[in-house]
């Protein structure tokens, strides 16, 4: 961290959609740089997640805004979409695996936002669940398509 950090702080937003945001890049020069929320409310799943998105130096965008708003409302749709692909990529671990309630199997805890200069929007949401409690489930998506490569990836 060098010296402005450390006496400053992090470049901090308020962001009328993702609330209190901060500059978290370690390229100062680049032009776009990554800002995190802290834990915000995602009210369809009853939860609270973080968001990282991509922007530049002003913050998100509106389409950013917009892209977010799209997935609280489209939530219960996308969850569909789901399933199948996370059934299908447990069956390495678990012949025969399926899931009974997703919103008690599995909580959203990062969304992951581009910056939105074209179509498809390639995103990605991480997911906790009861069962694989050493991981979490990284999901790549185009759109509202999920792509079929789920990572399990160590959480901390």
């Amino acid at each position: 961290m060098g010296l402005f950090s450390t006496l400053f702080g992090k470049p901090v937003l308020q962001d009328e959609v993702f609330g209190r945001i901060a500059w978290d890049s370690v390229v100062r020069m680049a032009p776009s740089i990554w800002y995190s929320t802290a834990l915000r409310p995602f009210a369809p799943a009853g939860s609270e997640l973080f968001c990282s998105i991509t922007a530049d130096r002003d913050g998100p965008t509106d389409a950013q805004r917009a892209f977010f708003q799209h997935l609280e409302s489209t939530y219960p749709a996308l969850v569909n979409k789901l399933i199948p692909v996370i059934e299908e990529a447990f069956q390495v671990w678990r012949a025969g695996f399926t899931i009974s309630d997703f919103a008690a199997e599995f909580k959203p805890v990062e969304i992951t936002i581009p910056l939105i200069t074209n179509q498809p929007v390639h995103w990605a949401w991480s997911f906790e669940t009861i069962h694989e409690s050493d991981h979490l489930l990284a999901i790549h998506m185009s759109d509202d398509t999920p792509l079929p490569d789920i990572q399990f990836v160590e959480s901390a």
